[in-house]
């Protein structure tokens, strides 16, 4: 047979256009590079049908130190090929004619490679961007040495890096080879910016770059940075800036007070002027006018957060920010510290001044289609029963769990992602809606203070304003004209009603033509600028970000809504609020619908605003001038401006007292409260953590209220709207206590300029978490109502794998685990077991953690992951081992009696723990 009996093998249409198709593919090579390619050259022992036969295959791990090295592996490969005899002959009907070995060099950018001939010669050469072929030198040698270790490091577990067939060995076998490694990162080591970094760096640099990754990554996995620390001092003496990789190490190591003098010390390298004090402004006399490194504050910030001085730690993190402000690291940094600090508006503020960067996928390479495919299973591994192919293949599941947006977040949208949920996580959904709004220009605000700009004070003062009802629980819109004095007062204006009604005029025409320009029709009930002044209420999910992002959901009431012209029910006032009317029995169940605009719609909403705001500060100093000239004239109007603090006259003072905020309902089983949403199934009705959209949290209160349904949804649709009333503003506050807000607020521009747009991909990351938000709602609240009804609660193995993802998202790692335990249970997961062998490990669960690191073990070795260290598994091993001892780890695993040829496997995983001299070896 023309194949290998165990390894993988992908056979060409023609022989040698994978190599071909890797030269042409060099110059988009960014970082560490592609997977080493092992190209072979088969051919038939018969004469009669003598033909080359072409194959490849990808592999890490080998050792590329020198071309003898990358020579024995293709030779170890001709005792891989099958075996069995020919019908009238004993000898192999295929034999191996050539093999070319490929790798990468991430340093100098070519491809070192070494094409084999069997029987025959060896010949390495090197191939660069142009595909010009060059000779071999020592340094290239060293050089494509450690990019294949890095590779086989930095790369052992990443998701994005997974290949079929894609062979792993072990980089480093025996103490020689991690000397060797030592070695080539000593004298590369001030290269390691051109490998590139982490996405989330924008900037390599010497502390941050593939090489010092790869480096903390291997020793930190195994607890051994001792030998880090011992790498890293030399460096320091040439470096300074190697001092927070030096102090990190002895972190690790538990060394502390060595780590304080280390940074100590370079902080004093730094050449501050004498008794200057952090911050030190750049250019300070007798300094070097030169930022201390973040990389060092981080790590100073970071020991002090963990000692609980995270005010300490607060003031680090803002001179990093101000030593690198274009990098996501330290803005990320001073988020977590705010959070910290439970400081929720400064922390949803500095997380949207992070700045972005583009994903940049990994290195690899487009292979032209195979015309066949070899992927072999070992005999045991199949025996063994530990890996059931056919349950894995199972990947029924509700197209909107498929469809989440969060799992495809990458690079910085994750990290910041991660730091949105931790946030929603500390301080619930509703919470972070306030903070939201408090930080952030709401989109209807904008628009509202927009049309009720400069000489539209009478039109804001006719057409509404909005009242809760008395305590009977009933709550009106009533308009400006009409009699309801009980919750307002209103101080008399003199308006000129010729003026009034050409500025209204001139509203109007302003207001029509941008409803046109964002595909509104004009004659639509939300076009009118009286409805929108009166009759709609900014809403809580509608941000300002240049363009358009509504969240329209449905909610069911019977509460009435009285306007000025008669009585509507609140089917019709939520019409007018964008949100489709209910039956009498209808769902609450929303379905969020998203229209995003243009990019070219974020910069003219910029442009506007800036025009708008323009315009305010100078209808604003029009307007003082104008009000110190009829003074006289208008001596009690001017008096009762002047109570209120307002410089300019007042046409109507209102006091609204808004409706308290209620919680949602809890539906108690089984003796525990847990938070469901009382209209059966709709995520977006709860408020707090798994809370849904902006739009209804609290319309499930509202429904279960009566009549006070309207009121709800008047006071937590929006938590802070400013409106324009005759050149004052009246600012309505929703807060859990209600409060009132007299004419006496904060001038437009003055509310404006205290807040930032929302930058769109934090709006949109928003939108992820509402999804995810609902999706978690929902499946809770079935889960309690299964629960209550004693019935059996049943999903497929690929949707629990889903939900656990969600539930570890959202940090409730209880109902993670859960989902991990039912999905393993219906189908072979090894991200689940994965998950799993992580939550063990954390908890110290010997047994569980070797039972899910068997079953991992075997899932590795038949996707040809053959080495056993660095890996996930092995990290999570030598962490029990660190705290539970090798002898009591590896008695308990011959205790559970694996099959013989698994439990061989997993003794590697000991046998470099004592090799290597991990923590805990010895006991």
């Amino acid at each position: 047979m023309e194949t290998f009996v165990s390894q993988p093998e992908f056979f060409e249409s023609e022989v040698g256009e994978s190599i071909i198709s890797r030269t042409e593919t060099l110059a988009t090579f960014r970082e560490l590079g592609p997977p080493d390619l092992c190209h072979f050259v088969k051919v038939t022992t018969s004469k009669s049908s003598a033909r080359d036969i072409g194959s490849y295959h990808y592999v890490s791990g080998v050792d590329a130190s020198s071309s003898a090295a990358l020579a024995a592996y293709i030779n170890s490969l001709t005792y891989e090929l099958d075996q069995n005899p020919g019908f009238f002959s004993n000898k192999s009907q295929y034999k191996l004619k050539s093999g070319a070995y490929c790798c990468f060099n991430a340093f100098s950018r070519v491809d070192v490679r070494v094409v084999v001939r069997i029987p025959g010669s060896v010949d390495a050469y090197v191939v660069d961007l142009r595909g010009e072929r060059h000779e071999c030198t020592p340094e290239i040698w060293q050089e494509v040495y450690l990019s294949a270790l890095l590779r086989s490091i930095l790369y052992a577990d990443d998701a994005n890096y997974r290949l079929a067939g894609y062979r792993k060995l072990d980089p480093i076998a025996s103490p020689e080879a991690e000397h060797r490694f030592l070695q080539a990162a000593e004298n590369l080591f001030f290269k390691g910016w051109q490998l590139g970094s982490d996405p989330e760096i924008q900037v390599a640099t010497v502390v941050f770059n593939h090489l010092t990754n790869g480096i903390l990554k291997y020793f930190g996995e195994s607890f051994r940075y001792e030998i880090a620390v011992n790498l890293f001092e030399k460096l320091y003496a040439r470096e300074p800036e190697v001092a927070a990789l030096v102090a990190k190490a002895y972190i690790g190591m538990n060394e502390e007070l060595k780590a304080v003098q280390i940074m100590h010390h370079a902080i004093a390298q730094s050449r501050l002027p004498t008794g200057a004090t952090l911050p030190l402004p750049l250019g300070a006399p007798g300094g070097t006018g030169q930022p201390l490194s973040y990389a060092l504050l981080h790590v100073q910030a970071d020991f002090l957060s963990g000692k609980g001085k995270q005010e300490w730690a607060l003031k680090l993190a803002k001179q990093a920010v101000n030593s690198a402000p274009s990098e996501f690291v330290t803005w990320a940094k001073l988020t977590e510290l705010y959070i910290d600090l439970e400081e929720w508006d400064s922390a949803l503020f500095t997380l949207n001044s992070c700045p972005m960067f583009t994903y940049n996928e990994r290195d690899l390479h487009r292979m032209p289609t195979p015309s066949k495919s070899h992927l072999p299973i070992k005999g045991f591994i199949a025996e063994s029963g530990l890996v059931n192919e056919e349950s894995s293949r199972d990947n029924e599941a509700d197209v909107a769990l498929l469809r989440l947006p969060a799992p495809a977040l990458r690079g910085t949208f994750a990290k910041a992602y991660a730091l949105l949920t931790r946030l929603v996580s500390a301080i619930g959904w509703d919470e972070l809606l306030k903070c939201r709004s408090a930080v952030f220009v709401m989109e209807e605000e904008y628009r509202m203070q927009k049309a009720g700009g400069p000489g539209s004070s009478a039109q804001a003062g006719d057409d509404g304003d909005t009242t809760n009802g008395g305590a009977d629980g009933d709550t009106s819109v009533v308009n400006g004209s009409g009699s309801n004095a009980a919750n307002r007062k209103a101080v008399p204006a003199k308006p000129d009603p010729e003026q009034q009604r050409r500025e209204r005029e001139e509203t109007r025409t302003r207001y029509e033509n941008e409803m046109e320009d964002n595909g509104v029709e004009p004659g639509s009930p939300i076009s009118s600028p009286e409805s929108s002044a009166a009759g709609s209420p900014p809403l809580a999910g509608q941000r300002f970000t240049g363009g358009s992002s509504l969240v329209n959901t449905n909610s069911q009431t019977n509460s009435t809504v009285v306007g000025g012209d008669g009585v509507s029910s609140v089917n019709d006032k939520l019409t007018h609020l964008g949100i489709s009317s209910l039956g009498a029995n209808g769902s609450a169940q929303s379905i969020p619908t998203i229209k995003i605009s243009t990019e070219s719609d974020h910069e003219r909403e910029k442009l506007e605003l800036e025009s708008f705001m323009k315009a305010e500060a100078e209808a604003a100093a029009a307007r003082e001038e104008e009000a110190a000239a009829t003074a006289k004239e208008e001596e009690e109007a001017a008096a009762a401006a002047k109570a209120e603090g307002d410089e300019s006259v007042a046409q109507a003072k209102v006091e609204i007292e808004a409706p308290p905020l209620e919680k949602p309902a809890l539906v108690q089983v089984e003796g525990r409260h847990e938070r469901v949403d009382s209209s059966s199934g709709s995520g977006p009705g709860l408020s707090g953590p798994a809370a849904g959209a902006p739009l209804t949290s609290g319309l499930a209160d509202a429904q279960a209220s009566g009549t006070q349904g309207a009121e709800q949804i008047q006071a937590q649709l929006h938590q802070d709207v400013t409106v324009a009333e005759g050149g004052q503003s009246v600012q309505r506050q929703a807060s859990g206590q209600g409060s009132s807000a007299g004419a006496g607020g904060p001038s437009v521009g003055l509310a404006f300029a205290n807040k930032r747009l929302c930058e769109r991909w934090l709006d949109n990351l928003f939108m992820v978490l509402y999804e995810d938000l609902r999706v978690y709602t929902i499946w809770r609240a079935e889960v309690a109502h299964y629960r209550a009804q004693n019935l059996a609660y049943r999903k497929t193995g690929t949707e629990w794998e889903i939900l656990g993802e969600l539930a570890l998202r959202l940090h409730h790692s209880a109902e993670a685990r859960d989902a991990f335990q039912r999905c393993v249970e219906t189908k072979f997961s090894a991200k689940a077991l994965l998950r799993l062998l992580e939550i063990y490990t954390d908890a110290k669960d010997v047994q569980r953690s070797l039972w899910t690191a068997i079953r991992l073990t075997a899932y590795h070795h038949r996707w040809y992951m053959e080495g056993s260290f660095p890996g996930a598994v092995a990290h999570n091993l030598f962490k029990l081992i660190r705290t539970e001892g090798l002898a009591k780890v590896s008695y308990t695993l011959v205790s559970m009696s694996p099959p013989q040829p698994i439990l061989k496997l997993m003794q590697n995983y000991f046998a470099y723990a004592q090799t290597f001299g991990v923590p805990g070896f010895n006991f």
